[in-house]
Parts: C-alpha cells; structure tokens; sequence
C-alpha cells in the first residue's frame, strides 16, 4: 500500500500536471507563443538547461501554479492523524484517532485579494512576483496556509522542487518542438475523480504538429 501511495505521489502527479497543461495550452492558445518566447530566451541566455535557465521561467511556473490551483491531484490536503486527544483554544475537541484534513479547491487556494479565483489566469502568479521580486512566495513550489496542494511545514512535498523541475523541461520541450490543439470540436476533456484523487481522462485527444527548424531541447 505504501509503495501504491508512493507512486501515486511521484509519478502520477508529475504526469498528471503535464497533461493538465498541455489541455490548459490547448483550451487556451493565447498563451503559447508568450511561454515560448520566454523558454526560448532563457534558454540562449544559459546556454542551455541547467538552475539558472529553471529559475528564469516565471511565466511557465506561474502557468504551472495556476493549472495546480485550478486541478489539483486530490481534492483534500494536509492529511494528519490526531494520536493524541486535542483541544483548541475555540473549545473544538478532537479525539485521538480521528482523521483530519483541509479541502483544497480553486475557490479555498489563494489570497484572500485575488480576484475571480473561480477563473483560470496563467499570469496570476508571475503578476504577483512582479509586485514583490524578491519574494518566493508565489513560486510553483512554494507551500502556505492560502496553497497546500504540497502540503506545508516540516511535513511538505519533498520532492516539489524536482517535480517542478522534470514539469517545465517538458513542458518546454512540448511548446518548442510542437503546435498541439484539440481535435476539431472537441474541448477540454473533464478530469475524472476516484475518491478524492482526479486523474486527467486518458481517453483526452489532441493533435500535434512538429513545428519546422525545432531542435530537441531536452
């Protein structure tokens, strides 16, 4: 069971955000040329992939923030087991043994200024850093009461900066490479739920098309 939760964790959540952004992409193509602008400049910058060329894709981990806010892998976050029986400071009791957990939604991640947090905005997050540079609060692994799909104190994700890592190599290497959209009159498929877990419907199409003079970038 543990080694099932493990892969649930690892790979399926790595997968499962980059097809969410590739039928985030597709829904909504304005987006494309700009995240490729950036890819692309970081990457003749650096001279390539290595830390530097990562940190430089604000755009792309803002993209990647908004589609995990919008379609998070499990609809409940920060799972703790009470062992012991304990008391707030409001009077609320919770007895040793019981299973606790905060539901993590579009409408219940982000702050509390954001505007149209039902709505989709792949720069939600890159207009935010631009306010306050020097912040790593709005980076795609960053973990806070307002954003817990990682969870969040000593017991966060520990793998998120990999994840985020392995996310926009590919999803760059999409975007340089490919144009892709959805089939004709077709949209973006619904995500399909299994217990609180949601998984991208692997019968989802689109159509790819190798863009001319596109290198490997990976």
């Amino acid at each position: 069971m543990r080694y099932c939760y493990t892969i649930i964790g690892s790979v399926h959540t790595v997968t499962g955000a980059i097809i969410d952004s590739v039928y985030e992409v597709c829904a909504r193509p304005e987006y494309a040329e700009l995240l490729r602008q950036e890819i692309q400049q970081a990457l003749d910058e650096e001279g390539g992939w290595n830390k530097t060329t990562l940190s430089k894709l604000r755009k792309v981990d803002s993209f990647m923030k908004e589609v995990q806010r919008m379609y998070p892998p499990s609809a409940i976050g920060f799972r703790r087991l009470v062992k012991e029986p304990l008391t707030f400071s409001d009077g609320l009791h919770i007895p040793a043994g019981t299973f606790v957990c905060v539901v993590v939604a579009p409408q219940n991640q982000g702050d509390d200024d954001d505007q149209n947090k039902a709505s989709f905005d792949g720069y939600r997050y890159y207009r935010k850093r631009l306010r306050n540079p020097d912040s790593t609060r709005n980076d795609y692994t960053a973990t806070d009461a307002d954003h817990l799909t990682f969870s969040h104190g000593r017991y966060a994700c520990p793998g998120r900066h990999i994840a985020s890592a392995e996310i926009k190599m590919a999803l760059a290497h999409l975007l340089l490479k490919y144009d892709f959209k959805f089939p004709e009159g077709k949209g973006r498929p619904a995500n399909l739920n299994l217990h609180e877990l949601s998984f991208p419907d692997p019968a989802g199409r689109i159509m790819l098309k190798q863009r001319p003079g596109q290198a490997d970038v990976l």
